[in-house]
């Protein structure tokens, strides 16, 4: 999502963004070829290149399925679950807005934060309330950075670290849904995964740490589709090296009855076959790798690992040609949960609390029912009785000052 002033600078617009006389924009996939260069992985290009290379999507819509999977429950201040949700909060979470629903909306959430560094909610309101309260909110969005333009206020303070709010940064957001959408600052919520760079670009995306990668994936792509398509010719003729004794001379007749028969068949011209006869040892020089010495999917390959390994991906969880055991694949994917799933969906719960202007209730992430996490729930189920065994032991024999026996009584 990059800074855009429209008006005076309305000629300095990215490259991927087109703008009409009525000062309308819209995003597009250019490709990842303009002319001859290559386009390179920048923090501004971070959310288009997520989204449209399957080495940096794959991983980042493993963890946004699952996080967006992960049932939230309503708790009060005392962490005691909210049996009777207020009426607008169980409309939103039964359906986000109008083409969403709430586990929709989650995955998008959890897919910008990787992809961009942050996101922009909007929780709409019909009217515009000065008092923000979950009640009056008639939708919530999330704002899809490529058709998303921010626009800075004019003057900022002028020592950034003392900026409190991005209020005092940014002025408003240009929106393209449908139709264009203003929305002010102040009616939107912001999240950040990284850092906040109030002047050149309102997120940081994490996929900066793999921008060598991500750019090496882009010039294996961009070789790969020049060798396929545009390769010129395959290879060249060339005189074959020989003993004199090989070659072997036609006499007259037989090579004038040959020309005859080619003349007939075979030519450049009305739909005849196009061959040729050289009374000269020749043999095929190949200049163009094939598809099996190009081995287009193994340097690919390491680098769609460092990228997934940006955010706790395992290689087991990947789609790769690479034999996976399924207690390979059954260990990454816990590991995988207790390093990255539940400290996202634990995030992700504060994330909702905040977007709903909730007061006295906030959002946790229930992982009773997570299949892959019930054998841990098991092994601390049996350690907590071997722990009471130990403490009713001790007390028995009398030894009150144990660290054990305080755990348990506090």
């Amino acid at each position: 999502m990059a800074w855009y002033n429209w008006g005076s600078n309305k000629n300095k617009a990215p490259n991927t963004v087109e703008v009409d006389d009525n000062g309308r924009f819209y995003y597009y996939l250019k490709g990842l070829l303009e002319g001859n260069n290559i386009v390179k992985f920048s923090n501004a290009n971070a959310q288009l290149f997520a989204c449209s290379l399957s080495e940096i999507f794959t991983p980042l819509d493993i963890v946004a399925d699952r996080v967006s999977s992960v049932p939230y429950i309503l708790v009060d201040n005392n962490d005691k679950i909210i049996e009777n949700i207020p009426k607008n909060v169980k409309n939103l979470l039964d359906r986000a807005n109008a083409t969403q629903s709430m586990t929709e909306l989650i995955y998008n959430i959890q897919f910008n934060l990787m992809a961009s560094g942050g996101v922009f909610i909007y929780p709409a309101m019909a009217n515009n309330f000065k008092t923000k309260k979950v009640d009056y909110i008639s939708n919530l969005f999330v704002l899809n950075p490529l058709n998303s333009m921010v626009k800075k206020k004019t003057t900022i303070p002028s020592n950034p670290f003392l900026i409190k709010s991005f209020d005092e940064v940014v002025d408003y957001v240009d929106v393209m849904y449908g139709t264009l959408v203003r929305i002010l600052s102040e009616d939107l919520i912001l999240h950040t995964k990284s850092n906040f760079n109030p002047s050149t670009e309102v997120f940081i995306s994490p996929l900066l740490a793999a921008e060598k990668n991500i750019n090496n994936l882009i010039a294996v792509y961009s070789a790969r589709y020049k060798a396929y398509v545009s390769n010129g010719s395959a290879g060249i003729l060339s005189r074959k090296q020989a003993e004199k004794g090989d070659e072997s001379q036609f006499d007259a007749d037989t090579r004038e009855k040959m020309i005859n028969e080619l003349n007939a068949t075979d030519g450049v011209v009305g739909h005849k076959n196009f061959i040729g006869l050289s009374a000269i040892p020749m043999e095929f020089i190949k200049t163009i790798g094939t598809i099996k010495e190009l081995e287009p999917f193994t340097e690919t390959f390491h680098d769609q690992v460092a990228i997934a390994g940006i955010f706790g991906v395992d290689k087991y969880l990947l789609p790769t040609t690479e034999g996976t055991t399924f207690a390979n694949k059954q260990d990454a994917e816990k590991f995988l949960w207790q390093n990255k799933i539940i400290p996202s969906a634990k995030e992700m719960g504060v994330i909702l609390t905040k977007a709903l202007y909730l007061e006295n209730m906030r959002f946790v992430p229930d992982f009773s029912n997570i299949e892959i996490l019930q054998d841990d729930r098991k092994t601390k189920a049996e350690a907590d009785l071997l722990e009471l065994d130990l403490v009713q032991k001790l007390e028995e024999m009398k030894i009150t000052d144990n660290e054990i026996i305080k755990k348990w009584r506090n």
